[in-house]
């Protein structure tokens, strides 16, 4: 199988270098929207693997994006992990929570928690693949 293909969607650009240079780029195809409807169309156009989502975006906030993707066939059941700098209210963190794989918060970043993340996200929807190719 060729690289895996990752989307980051936020809408500032510093953000998004940063996520690109903690992503293992060896591994992976990385591709960027700089913002919630741009995120929206090229999810259908490219189906990443897995999607960074921003939630504070000027067009459409990331919850919006999230439910979007989560109620779209194609986008459905593509991973996202939620990338951000807002404090979560239980409340919206729980919102999140049931359809993101993770929130991670921006201070948090790290090349060890992006790559675990993406390491057992994306080896554990293989194994679902396989299992489900029986």
């Amino acid at each position: 199988g060729g690289r895996k293909r990752i989307l980051i969607v936020d809408d500032q650009a510093a953000a998004r270098y940063i996520l690109v240079k903690l992503i293992e780029a060896k591994r992976y195809t990385v591709r960027e929207a700089k913002n919630g409807s741009e995120g929206l169309r090229m999810a259908k156009e490219v189906v990443p693997d897995f999607i960074f989502l921003d939630l504070e975006m000027p067009d459409i906030w990331g919850f919006d994006v999230l439910k979007q993707l989560k109620a779209d066939p194609v986008t459905e059941s593509i991973p996202v992990a939620i990338v951000t700098s807002l404090f979560l209210s239980d409340e919206e963190r729980a919102r999140v929570e049931c359809q993101a794989c993770a929130v991670v918060s921006k201070s948090e970043l790290s090349r060890a928690r992006i790559e675990q993340l993406l390491t057992d996200t994306l080896t554990d929807s293989l194994n679902r693949t396989v299992e489900f190719a029986r």
